[in-house]
């Protein structure tokens, strides 16, 4: 299954913006200017394995570090970690559809791949935690000034580090958004250990070859994590990198393959078509003839299950896929005399696409109208006015249906059921938006009418046989989409929605300080009180020690000073009786007149 869906072993370096091979470039100009230091480390010493003077060398998933990005504390240092579990171990911790097909009778699952799932999941040092609460403060204010300088102050926050990149990003920023978003990779990364990320050789390892890695996204330690590697698929084809967003995408599906969290079954398709690989039609056929990924929702006590077909994009990807790799048909069926009882890829190509036709209708205007298809001329290839007519009549068929008598009619199935086809409206929306210049090709177009045609002739002779009663069978899509019910298209667009340049809120001189790592800087942003209760960051400090004045006038408790502040200010301060330096322990009381 990891193979399949390319999680850990099998993925090698997913490459950030192509960035390891920008690497291997550079290390190769480095050996032809000084041919001398060639297979040397940066001691001087030869790189061989196991011998005298070898150094280790780590593989980055996500791209190498920056050089001043230090190294993030550890979970023991004040940093992140990992712990992992087996599914023996949590089995009533393990989150649903996973805990019911451990005890499930259901045929469907008697080969559980799951069984034996490792479940990970970040964990927090006691010091994160501190700066968790410091960083909700900072974000229930809405200052992203204040977000900034936070960011500056706790350089290894990867929530906060990630939300920052989210501003860049919106602000038109994008080199020092992508910068943080590294970083924040790179911060979850070291916290992990190399059996849980990709290209980590787990295929080396015997224990824990057969054994999936899960990853429980819905606690809020993992939440972090699944959003960057989500921004990073869409900013990387963004920039033309679609093999990095198809690898990266393949890896939070392995995941949690059943959930699918952020929604990346919406575009893996179109990642692997738009790469124009063979190898990635394949994956598109296998992964759907081999049933792993299975649509799965739960809405009260009703489950769904549904198959990967049941989504628009998928049905027509996968008949795509087929009919690119129909060119391979002679290959494979050269000297081999069975070849007329094993269906080409041809003929299987021509079924899917004849069965995506039927399923989801409504998307073939769809993808002519943004292809800007003619279709309402006629010619000797093609007569769209014909064909499209029958695919008119489905669509609207379908918006006037009622249940039928055998199917289910009460408030809570006619709930689903609108819920569903909202939910199928939205992966249509995205499917058309993404995939439609895959679908602008020549060659593809007339293979797409010559199944529009075999659809209305199939109809058009069933209402012959049995009569105008059967002739428009109503579509209706499967219940199991309504989890992408809450998704956002504009997730999914190809540039994020930016603001006007007069209406950035965030101060630009603070980009870089947030971006540069300065272990000797004295903090930028006034630490928050370990109780709670920051009040506003942006005030005044004359105003603050005018507050604390009257504060201690009325006998309030006293205040602590910020250790971090310049030694002079520490000291004036501690001068003033209703003060008190954080972390210093109280004298005694003076003594009474």
């Amino acid at each position: 299954m990891g193979a399949l869906l390319g999680g850990g072993g099998g993925m090698g370096n997913l490459g950030l913006n192509d960035q390891a091979a920008a690497d291997a470039a550079a290390a190769e100009q480095r050996n032809r200017m000084h041919p001398a230091m060639r297979g040397r480390n940066a001691r001087g010493m030869r790189n061989t394995v196991g011998g005298r003077g070898s150094t280790p060398v780590r593989k980055f998933a996500f791209g190498r570090p920056g050089e001043s990005w230090g190294r993030p504390p550890s979970y023991v240092g004040g940093g992140l970690g990992m712990e992992i579990k087996n599914s023996t171990d949590v089995a009533k911790l393990i989150p649903w559809p996973y805990s019911t097909m451990l005890d499930s009778n259901d045929s469907r699952y008697e080969y559980n791949p799951y069984q034996k799932a490792r479940w990970h999941s970040f964990i927090r040092s006691d010091s994160y935690l501190v700066q968790c609460a410091e960083y909700d403060q900072v974000a229930s204010s809405g200052d992203v000034n204040a977000l900034a300088l936070f960011v500056a102050d706790n350089p290894y926050h990867a929530e906060a580090s990630l939300q920052l990149s989210s501003v860049l990003f919106h602000t038109n920023n994008r080199e020092s958004a992508m910068e943080l978003l590294r970083r924040v990779l790179w911060i979850y990364e070291y916290a992990a250990p190399a059996s849980f990320l990709p290209g980590g050789g787990r295929e080396t390892t015997t224990a824990t070859s057969t054994q999936p890695i899960l990853m429980d996204q819905s606690k809020e330690e993992n939440g972090g994590y699944f959003s960057a590697l989500f921004r990073l698929v869409r900013s990387s084809c963004m920039v033309g990198c679609v093999s990095t967003s198809l690898a990266v995408a393949r890896y939070i599906l392995s995941l949690d393959p059943l959930r699918d969290p952020m929604g990346v079954l919406l575009t893996t398709d179109y990642f692997a078509l738009c790469s124009m690989k063979d190898e990635h039609a394949r994956f598109v056929v296998d992964l759907v003839d081999s049933g792993t990924i299975r649509l799965h929702h739960k809405e009260g006590e009703v489950h769904y299950d549904g198959e990967l077909t049941d989504m628009p994009n998928w049905a027509f990807a996968y008949a795509l896929a087929l009919y690119r790799l129909k060119g391979s048909d002679a290959d494979n069926n050269e000297g081999d005399d069975r070849s007329d009882a094993v269906p080409t890829y041809s003929n299987r190509a021509d079924e899917a696409l004849c069965a995506a036709l039927t399923k989801f209708p409504p998307v073939l205007e769809l993808l002519l109208e943004k292809n800007e298809v003619d279709v309402t001329g006629r010619s000797f290839q093609r007569d769209w006015p014909t064909v499209l007519s029958h695919f008119r009549m489905l669509t609207e068929a379908a918006s006037k249906a009622r249940p039928s008598g055998s199917e289910p009619s009460d408030a809570d199935s006619l709930h689903h059921r609108a819920m569903a086809t909202a939910a199928g409206a939205h992966a249509i929306k995205i499917f058309v938006q993404r995939s439609h210049k895959l679908w602008s090709g020549d060659d593809v177009l007339q293979w797409l009418y010559n199944g529009c045609a075999s659809v209305a002739a199939a109809a058009a002779a069933e209402t012959n046989d049995e009569g105008s009663s059967s002739a428009l069978k109503p579509f209706t899509f499967h219940p199991a989409l309504i989890r992408y019910m809450s998704v956002d298209p504009s997730d999914y667009e190809d540039a994020f929605t930016t603001l006007p340049a007069d209406a950035n809120p965030l101060d630009p001189a603070l980009v870089a300080p947030a971006l540069a790592l300065d272990p000797n800087r004295r903090r930028l942003g006034r630490r928050m009180p370990r109780g709670g209760g920051g009040g506003d960051i942006g005030n005044d400090w004359q105003q603050q020690i005018l507050e604390q004045m009257q504060l201690a006038g009325a006998g309030g408790e006293m205040l602590m000073i910020d250790p971090d502040l310049p030694l002079a200010e520490v000291f004036w301060r501690s001068l003033m009786p209703w003060n008190h330096v954080e972390g210093v322990p109280e004298g005694p009381p003076p003594p009474n007149p």
